[in-house]
This record gives C-alpha cells, structure tokens and sequence, in this order.
C-alpha cells in the first residue's frame, strides 16, 4: 500500500460563493492511481483521532 501526504491547501479551497462549503479536489496523481473518473461516487470516512481520511469507490457514475 502506497501512502500519500498532501497539505491541506493542495487539497481544500474555500468555496468562492459560499462560505459554508469547502471545495475538495483530489489530485491527479491519486485519482490515476486509484482508477477513478469524474462522474464516480466516492464513500469517504473521516478519523478524528489520527486526522486521516480514507476514500473509496462506491459506484460509477449513474449506476449506483
């Protein structure tokens, strides 16, 4: 298993029109690697103890 690290500015941006919402981008290198497109759903689960998010593919696009 392959272990990324990414500062969270490479990763979150405030939403430009809403300051309730962050806007996520998964980057390149990870969506490549993961075989993932745009249009697939993600499952996404947060741990609060070692700050670490782990994401996986639930379905692809209009098939779940």
């Amino acid at each position: 298993m392959k272990i990324l690290h990414f500062e969270y500015d490479d990763i979150f941006q405030d939403h430009p029109t809403n300051s309730e919402k962050i806007l996520m981008t998964i980057p390149e290198e990870i969506r490549t690697m993961q075989g993932w497109n745009e249009g697939d759903v993600l499952t996404f689960e947060i741990d609060e103890t070692t700050r670490t998010m782990t994401i996986r593919k639930f379905g692809d696009k209009g098939v779940v």
